[in-house]
């Protein structure tokens, strides 16, 4: 029994780890959308409807996003030296309904 509540235990712990790593990532890419958002549409790969869409949001729905389980971010690594490095991929805002939002296309 000891070992199963450790094996939740640390379940728990990753769950939690995940989720403050998400929303550090969403806060950044939030103040990127709200202050380049050109570059915010090359640098996470979303279109210019979903950078308004993520610079409107609330603490209260980047605190929603970040707790759905799932990593966020998708670390692009560039294939030769010297290439530049991004990141990118919040395919969850693809559902923003799920977070009281408008759907974006």
């Amino acid at each position: 029994m000891g070992e199963q509540q450790s094996i939740m235990h640390n379940e728990q712990s990753i769950i939690a780890d995940l989720a403050a790593i998400n929303l550090m990532y969403l806060m950044y890419a939030k103040d990127l959308a709200k202050r380049f958002p050109t570059e915010a549409i090359w640098v996470l790969g979303l279109s210019a409807p979903e950078i308004l869409s993520l610079s409107e949001m609330t603490p209260i729905n980047l605190k929603q996003m970040s707790e759905c389980g799932r990593c966020l971010m998708n670390l692009n690594i560039p294939p030769k030296s010297g290439a530049i490095a991004t990141i990118g991929e919040l395919s969850i805002l693809k559902d923003t309904k799920t977070y009281g939002l408008n759907q974006v296309a």
